[in-house]
């Protein structure tokens, strides 16, 4: 019987604990830029992450600051003080220098699920393989192991069985390669066929078992998809 293999949580998720079978978004306010790591990053001070499942962290704007790790917004520079992009805090104004109260916004566009509003007037769908339960000034990614292939979608659809998807933010699923197979739904790989058995084709859900006395693989695990996603 051969050894077990596990899979590599992608960028952006993590696996707190040993024993895990399913890889985690990073929480908002962290990141992680590394496959494989057990714990999220915390976003340095003027940055910050707005959701979860990010990659990297977004510096705060001319005009705003970020005081703490693990933002998940910047806050806006006060009347008479300033800031450049990426600062943790903000300075007055020079002596011969103001900066006025910022205008007043008007109100966002109230969008519908499955849309997000860049602007405060007007709201689009969602883009391929990104969705949104509520009116957001953005929208999510579909998580690893899932995919959605229209626009204004609410939700995400598990890969079927016989398919994977390793990262986020994807309209399709990859099929499982000649000698791996997924043979549950909302996988992130397709684990290699178990020692006795194998496949010679793609996309498969289990594999065959071998005849007596031939090559035999390696075992096999599965890594599943979590999230806002629905088979």
């Amino acid at each position: 019987e051969g050894s077990e293999e596990c899979s590599t949580c992608p960028e952006g998720t993590h696996t707190p604990q040993p024993g895990s079978w399913q890889c985690l978004a990073c929480p908002s306010g962290t990141f992680s830029d590394t496959q494989g790591t057990d714990q999220c990053t915390k976003c340095p001070k003027g940055s910050y992450t707005p959701k979860g499942g990010m990659t990297h962290c977004i510096q705060c704007l001319s005009g705003s600051y970020s005081d703490e790790e693990g933002s998940e917004e910047c806050k806006e520079c006060s009347p008479g003080t300033i800031s450049q992009g990426g600062s943790s805090a903000c300075s007055p104004c020079e002596g011969g220098s103001v900066r006025a109260p910022p205008r007043t916004r008007p109100p966002a566009a109230t969008c519908k699920p499955g849309e997000y509003s860049a602007t405060t007037t007007t709201c689009q769908q969602c883009h391929k393989g990104h969705y949104s339960t509520k009116g957001v000034a953005d929208c999510d990614p579909c998580p690893p192991g899932s995919y959605i292939e229209f626009a204004g979608a609410t939700f995400c659809r598990k890969c079927p069985i016989g398919y994977y998807r390793q990262k986020p933010g994807y309209d399709d699923c990859e099929k499982c390669q000649v000698g791996s197979a997924a043979e549950v739904t909302g996988s992130l790989q397709c684990p290699k066929c178990l020692v006795g058995e194998y496949q010679d084709e793609e996309g498969q859900a289990e594999c065959k078992k071998c005849e007596a006395g031939s090559p035999t693989s390696p075992t096999r695990t599965a890594t599943h998809s979590h999230g806002a996603v629905t088979d």
